[in-house]
């Protein structure tokens, strides 16, 4: 029994990477003109930056996994309405202080096309990005781990 649930948790996360991984480099791309830093690069600079940046959010994404199994003391939930708003807000926070970092440590500029938030000035579409796709890859996610059981 425990070994069972030790790999159905094994697989839930590891197809919870997988999708994140997929949905937040598509994100990536198709923002990418947004910040001043990623068009300014030349090719060889702009690939392995763009896969670390997504390698990032499922580092992002499995902390809010992992926040939302906190609070549901378990591994094993669904996504249920209060998981999917714990989701959109452990995303927003997420997102807001790593944006908030990245701007303070210089580590990218936005570019003028960039919508920003008022008040906090960060990008809105990295913030929309980590309320979205977390639910994106945690459904797809389960869908699979379901057919499985």
């Amino acid at each position: 029994l425990i070994f069972t649930l030790m790999v159905q948790t094994f697989k839930k996360l590891l197809f919870t990477s997988i999708f994140a991984f997929l949905f937040n480099l598509a994100w990536e791309v198709s923002h990418s003109p947004l910040y001043k830093t990623m068009t300014d690069m030349t090719a060889s600079q702009y690939v392995p930056r763009i896969l670390q940046s997504s390698g990032g959010d499922i580092l992002m994404i499995l902390l809010i996994f992992f926040g939302i199994s906190l609070a549901n003391q378990t591994l094993k939930w669904k996504l249920s309405k209060k998981n999917i708003f714990l989701s959109i807000i452990f995303g927003m926070m997420i997102a807001i202080a790593f944006e908030l970092y990245a701007q303070y440590t210089n580590r990218f500029e936005y570019n003028s096309s960039m919508p920003l938030i008022p008040l906090l000035r960060v990008g809105l579409t990295p913030v929309l990005q980590m309320m979205i796709t977390p639910l994106l890859a945690f459904f797809f996610a389960e869908k699979i781990t379901r057919a499985d059981n």
